[in-house]
């Protein structure tokens, strides 16, 4: 089931209350629900899982603003750059070697795009993927 939740954010781009990666249904709200509430997998594991996906978008978010010159605030991901910068993803060179712009600092970006909690909001919208959504099938 981990690896199919590692799989299935990998798609992930955006990061808000609602968010739910593609292909993700209440069948596997179910299941995960079910996981956890029967203790076949641990809600930290999962929370370290979200994490690391996080993480590496953000780097993805670092390579995307080296390569390409896109400032931090326009990646695909300016939450999971803000979440990679305050959970220990860069070395401080790598750090000093990002360019802001609206005179943002590493901890003002932070501050910005942090969104608290993401981990656990992340993983409240993978139990119900379907809340945030409005479904007008007959």
């Amino acid at each position: 089931m981990l690896d199919a939740l590692d799989a299935l954010t990998l798609h992930t781009t955006t990061i808000h209350p609602e968010w739910s990666p593609l292909g993700w249904d209440d069948f596997c709200a179910r299941i995960l629900k079910m996981l956890l509430e029967e203790g076949v997998v641990q809600e930290g594991e999962v929370l370290g899982r979200i994490g690391k996906h996080l993480q590496e978008l953000g780097r993805f978010c670092f390579t995307q603003h080296r390569r390409h010159g896109t400032y931090p605030d326009h990646t695909i991901s300016p939450e999971a750059f803000a979440y990679a910068l305050e959970h220990g993803e860069f070395t401080d060179t790598e750090k000093a070697s990002i360019r802001f712009d609206h005179g943002y600092t590493v901890a003002t970006f932070i501050q910005s795009y942090g969104v608290t909690d993401v981990r656990e909001k992340i993983l409240a919208a993978l139990m119900t993927p379907s809340a945030g959504t409005k479904d007008d099938t007959p």
